[in-house]
């Protein structure tokens, strides 16, 4: 993370110099399906153990200093946002197809 940050820093102090755009590529991996919560292994999309050499290099997995930095706000803002849900009504069937096209 901590290589991230410098380059941003570094990169923000570039753009407000030269006024030209900075582009970062950062390689992500997909945990889950895309669909739904379901992982891939019963599709045969991957295997298992692609799945843990990803996980083991994951600083969100395993900096726990980092992990106990946002775990509270995380977990307050999901049950903020289940709650919210929770108690909301259903939306009117008219509204259902409001802003498709």
């Amino acid at each position: 993370m901590d290589a991230i940050a410098g380059l941003t820093k570094k990169a923000i102090e570039d753009i407000k110099i030269t006024g030209t755009p900075a582009l970062f590529e950062i390689m992500t991996y997909r945990y889950r399906g895309h669909v739904g919560v379901e992982e891939d292994f019963k599709h045969k999309y991957r295997e298992r153990s692609e799945l843990d050499k990803y996980m083991q290099k994951d600083p969100l997995i395993t900096n726990k200093i980092l992990i106990l930095k946002f775990k509270k706000n995380i977990e307050d803002e999901i049950n903020e946002a289940v709650d919210f849900a929770e108690k909301s009504p259903f939306p009117d069937r008219n509204d259902l197809l409001k802003g498709c096209y």
